[in-house]
This record gives structure tokens, sequence and C-alpha cells, in this order.
């Protein structure tokens, strides 16, 4: 697909290098879920944490860390996510966030468009239910514990069904929605306020960056709610792409758990 955007006209102005956020703190997870505002704040910052949390060198199966989403135009990476408040069966109330991806097309003519919003409002899932669920839990000192994995029972037509396959399944490491290891920036949603419904959110990743535009498909409106800079995370695999460890670490080839498997794919 040849995108008609000219890259320095149309790509966002990322945030400058820094940890302090753009907008409002996010509440604490201890307020309710099913609260839109709450909701959308935390979703957000948990999917542009694990989009972050990538390296071009990872050679685990991590849906962002192949050199593929380094392309400068071209080939654009697109998803559709989905964001419902779940509970767990140890506290019969939602404590968690179920976020539902699937790939993403534009219909044919809709990338001719000179708009680039215009472009993201027309995408639209490329298969029939969501394919990747991510988990979400309560933030432990701004980082989102998270496990990312396929769906093994979605509701065809319904963006925002299904369980995680618990055997598939893994931990995303270090899911920070403020690294210091690139740009990032994000602006509060004023869409539906007030209004429940499942929010959705497109995802873009194009020249060099991602945008996420939350969709209220009932009012026909978009807002960009996230702009992020794709770079290579030295905390991704527990920092061992950055010289934390050593190649052929016997120790941790020996032990189990996440590092050792990690370990095992990166270096045999």
């Amino acid at each position: 697909m040849k995108l008609p955007w000219k890259k320095k006209k149309q790509v966002p102005e990322p945030a400058e290098e820094t940890t302090t956020p753009t907008s409002s703190s996010p509440v604490p997870f201890g307020g309710d879920l099913e609260d839109f505002t709450n909701l959308r704040q935390h979703a957000v910052r948990a999917l542009c944490g694990m989009l972050m949390d990538r390296h071009t060198a990872c050679q685990s199966p991590h849906p962002f860390c192949n050199p593929g989403h380094w392309q400068d135009g071209d080939t654009p990476q697109m998803i559709v996510a989905e964001v419902i408040p779940q509970g767990t069966k140890s506290t019969g109330y939602a404590d968690l966030i179920g976020i539902y991806l699937c790939p993403a097309v534009v219909p044919h003519g809709s990338e001719n468009g000179e708009d680039i919003m215009q472009f993201i409002a027309a995408m639209t899932p490329s298969e029939a239910a969501p394919t990747r669920k991510l988990v979400v839990y309560s933030p432990e000192d701004g980082i989102y514990p998270a496990v990312y994995g396929p769906i093994i029972n979605p509701v065809a037509g319904d963006y925002s069904t299904g369980s995680i396959d618990s055997d598939n399944s893994r931990p995303v490491n270090n899911c920070n929605p403020e690294p210091r290891h690139c740009r990032w920036q994000y602006w509060e949603s004023v869409l539906n306020e007030g209004d429940w419904q499942v929010p959705r959110y497109h995802c873009l990743q194009v020249f060099g960056q991602w945008w996420l535009v939350e969709m209220d498909r009932a009012r026909g409106r978009l807002q960009q709610v996230a702009g992020l800079q794709l770079a290579d995370s030295p905390e991704h695999n527990f920092g061992i792409h950055s010289g934390k460890f050593k190649e052929g670490d016997v120790i941790a080839h020996r032990s189990e758990g996440e590092l050792a498997t990690i370990l095992r794919e990166n270096w045999g």
C-alpha cells in the first residue's frame, strides 16, 4: 500500500523526552473501572506501554519486535483495540482491564485520501473476531503488570469477547506508559463524556511512530489520544539486549520462569 502522506508534513510532533505526563496523572486502579474516564485513561496508557516495550533484536514471539516495524511509510501496521473492565473469581468485581486486539485494514480507496485521520477512521477489523488479548492489572510504581496472548473463545462480530489462552500467554515484561527510551505524548479524551459504551481505539504505526485514536462511532467523531515514537527499549526482555546479562548465563538458563524462557528463545 502506497501512502499518500508527506512524512515531514503529516507526522505528529511527539512529546519532548520527559517522564512528566502531558495529561492528568492516572487515577488509581482502586477507582471504579466502570467509570468511563478511569477505564479509558488506564487502558490507553497500558496499551501504549505494551507498544513501547519492544526491541528489534528480540527473537521471542512478541508482536511488535520484528524489524518490519521499522519500515518508513509504505507498509503501515494497523490494529483495532476494544476495552472492557473485567473481574476475577477471587474478587467478584471489575479489578482488571481486558484489551482486545485485532489486525485491521482499510477499505479499498480509503488509502487514497490526503488526511491521515480519515485513513485511521476508515480502519476496520480484518478478522471476524478479536485474535489477541492484553490483560492489565493495577499498576505498581507506574508499571502495569500485564499478560498478552491469543484468545480461545471469541464471538464472531463482537470485538470485545473471549478469554486469554493461559497456556500460550506471556507477560509483558515492562509495560511502562512513560519510559525514558523514547518520546511519547498523551491527550485527555473528551469523547463520550457520561456515556457508557465499549471504548474503541484505532492504532496505526507508520513513519516511525504510533498514532492512537479513540473512535466515537455513534456520533461519527474521533480524537487522537496518544502519539508514540518507535524505538528499542533497553528494558525489553529484562535488559538482555543492553548488556545486563551475558550470553550463555548458565544459572538463568537452568532456572524456571519468564527470564529463563526469554534467554532460551534469544540465545538458544
